[in-house]
Order: C-alpha cells, then structure tokens, then sequence
C-alpha cells in the first residue's frame, strides 16, 4: 500500500515536467505566425469622371462615401499551422475584421500529385494559377466554424436603408454595412491585394495593400509544401522567362483511357457578339470595352457571320497593378482557323479531396481543338460528363491544374472544396 502511494506522488511530481516538456516540444514545432501592417490605397482605378471609376463592377451611390475609407491601414495575419489568413482594418477605436480563411482559397494551388521539388511544368502551373486572381467575398457573421467570415464593432455601422431621398437627391448612407466583404489576390502583381464591399446595389468600396514579396512566397510555399526556396518561386512567377518552352505534362493531370472520335469543328456563325452568359461579360459589352476594326475603320458586328479573317478586337489594356486603361488597346486578330475537334475519354488525376469519384458513372472527357497546320491546339481536360447539359454553359474552374474562379462566394468555394463541382 506504501508503494502505490509512493507511485502516485512520483507521478503528481512528475506530471508538470511531462506537460512542460509537451509544451516545449509543441512550441519548437509548431510554425511562427507571420503578421504585416499594410499601408490601404483607395481608388487605382482610372476615373471616368469624378463618380465614377473605368470597371465593369456595378457601382453603388455609396462608392465615394462609406465610412470604410477612413481605415489607413490593414494588419494581416497568416496562421502557418492552421494555413489561415485573418486581417483587421482599424482606425480610432472602429474595427472591421475578416476571419479565420483558409488559405488555399486565396493562394495558387497544385491538386495533382508533384515531387518536392517542383518543375518548369509545376510552376508553370503556379504562375496561371497566380494570374486567375484569386478571390472570395465574405458575410457578415459572429462566428463561423467552417469557413471566413466578416465582422465589425457595434458603432462602425448602423442599421438604416442603405440610401434616403429628401425630396430633391439621393443622399448615400455612408454607414451602411456591406452585404459582402471581399478580399482579392491580384493578378498581375504578386502580393498587392484587393479589398472590396458591395452594398445591395453595386461596390460600395475599393482599397488596395501590398504584402512583402517574401512574406507572400512564403506563405505559397507553405501551402504547397515543397523545397523550393522563395526567391526561386519569386522568380519564376514575376518573369517567366521560359515560359513558352516548357513541355505539357499532362500525364500529371490525367491519365488517357480511350480515343472517342475526331470530327471537323464548325463555328456558330448565327451566335449575336457579346451575348455572353455572364454578367460582367455583358456589362463590359455594354460599356463599350471592345470594338471591332477592319483595316483601318471601326465596324459593326452584330454576330459571327459578319465577321472576316483578321478583324480585329481593340479591347481596353488591362494592365499593371490590375486595372483597365483607356489610352492603351490590346488588339486581337480574329482568326476562325480551328478545323479539328479531338474528343478522349480520361482518368482525372487532379482532385480537390477525392471528389472525382462522385461523378465517375458516366466518366470524364478531354477536349482538344486544332489549327489548320496542327500547329497550335487548345484543351480542355478532366470534364465530367454527368455534368455536362444540353443548352446550358460549363464553367466548373476547379479541375484541370488549379486555376479557381477569379471571385465567388466564399460559400461556393467552401463546397467546391469539399464536395465538388456541384
């Protein structure tokens, strides 16, 4: 009995060094947090007139004047062991935050299987995954135990209608809370980010900060988890120096089951120009962000039959750090020279948590469309043919090597994740 008494007190004295050596050993393997402050720039966008700003965003009354732009500055967090992102905008005593995002749904990904040490292809596939820009827009919310949301202190915002009418004018709420908050990975320049809010009617609010290029290929690395030093990733993402002369390896991606045919691809001449299915296509349409030029005189077009080899589309220039230009075009010739379509059933090797298989009933398709020469061909891979429905458009951009949509509920991006492409 003496004994077992004595045991126990060994153990009741040992037991705060056992926690303490725990401790220690948590601690010396657990990742630091990294924290930056980030000076907020309003407004890049070129201004068309003083309300208005050249995007094809719908732009809310509220846009010049909510009280979000008094915020100076943003403080960003990211979690290295949770791989979550957080930031805070605070200015005398007011704070807004975003909360608790998983990083995977703002940094490029790879979901295939790669080596540690990634290739050309792999960054490659890093660099367009980059250029996607990345973005979710967040709901106002307490908490949330599955994925980002947005919150702010009680006297940021008040509860009143989002516009007033005295009579004579429109008078913006400038308190009004946003219905979505969003946080954007830029595309063109890597580690200048985007805030946006959007009221019931359009943006109500545009800022942007920059992250310290190390900081930000740090966190990349951690995400993917490979041996690549930062400045290597660094420097293949912002100069793609070889980027035209690396291979395909699409073996990667995919693994080829079976030829189905080859047949002659036909254009839809009867389709209208511009009569695309999604809103902020129409709307650049609308806006007049393109015309069409044949020689040297603008022309119009109303669908594909009028059109003729080697027009050209004068688009505004979409440049650096990520804004439309109007005194700069990017020109495209027309070329309608795809004569072959290649159809090839395939085993998906990419996966976003080994959803493949839901839809694995009818299989899964690759498309790949030719020039006359067989010199150049456009593919598309890994399309699950259960998804695929007569009249309606297919846009599932999670498949393939990890380019995500450029901005989507962060709801949707959540289910995309961890259910598929429903």
């Amino acid at each position: 009995m003496l004994n077992s008494h004595k045991n126990s007190l060994r153990l009741v004295l040992w037991a705060p060094i056992i926690l303490l050596l725990l401790f220690l050993y948590n601690c010396s393997n657990s990742k630091p947090d990294l924290s930056i402050k980030s000076t907020l720039i309003l407004d890049k966008e070129e201004k068309v007139n003083d309300n208005k700003v050249l995007t094809s965003s719908t732009q809310s009354l509220n846009r010049y004047h909510s009280v979000l732009r008094n915020f100076k500055e943003a403080t960003i967090n990211y979690n290295q062991s949770k791989k979550t992102i957080s930031l805070q905008l605070s200015e005398e005593g007011a704070r807004l935050s975003l909360n608790e995002i998983e990083a995977r749904f703002l940094l490029p990904i790879l979901p295939y299987k790669h080596d540690d040490k990634l290739n050309d292809f792999d960054k490659a596939n890093i660099t367009l995954a980059e250029f996607a820009r990345n973005g979710i827009s967040l709901s106002h919310q307490e908490n949330n135990t599955k994925f980002g949301y947005f919150n702010s202190s009680s006297e940021l915002f008040n509860d009143e209608a989002e516009y007033q009418f005295d009579g004579k004018q429109i008078i913006p709420n400038n308190r009004v809370r946003p219905k979505r908050f969003s946080i954007i990975n830029n595309c063109l320049n890597p580690g200048l980010w985007e805030l946006s809010a959007t009221d019931a009617v359009g943006e109500m609010f545009h800022s942007w900060f920059t992250l310290p290029k190390s900081t930000y290929f740090e966190m990349l690395k951690n995400e993917i988890q490979v041996e690549n030093s930062v400045e290597e990733l660094s420097h293949f993402v912002e100069t793609n120096d070889e980027f035209k002369q690396i291979p395909a390896e699409l073996e990667k991606l995919r693994s080829i089951e079976k030829k189905l045919f080859s047949t002659t691809a036909i254009l839809n001449n009867s389709k209208e120009i511009g009569a695309y299915s999604s809103q902020d296509s129409r709307r650049k349409v609308q806006r007049g962000f393109y015309k069409i030029k044949r020689d040297t005189s603008q022309i119009e077009v109303k669908s594909f039959k009028d059109l003729k080899h080697g027009d050209v589309f004068s688009l505004h220039s979409f440049k650096n750090p990520g804004v439309y230009l109007t005194n700069e075009k990017k020109e495209i010739k027309f070329n309608p020279e795809w004569s072959e379509v290649v159809l090839t059933r395939v085993k998906p090797k990419t996966f976003y948590g080994g959803v493949h298989d839901d839809f694995s009933k009818f299989g899964y398709i690759e498309i790949e469309l030719f020039s006359k020469d067989k010199s150049k061909s456009i593919l598309a891979g890994n399309i699950p043919v259960q998804l695929l429905t007569f009249g309606e458009d297919y846009r599932i951009p999670a498949f393939g090597a990890g380019v995500l949509d450029a901005s989507e509920p962060i709801e949707r991006r959540y289910l995309r994740f961890n259910e598929g492409p429903y």
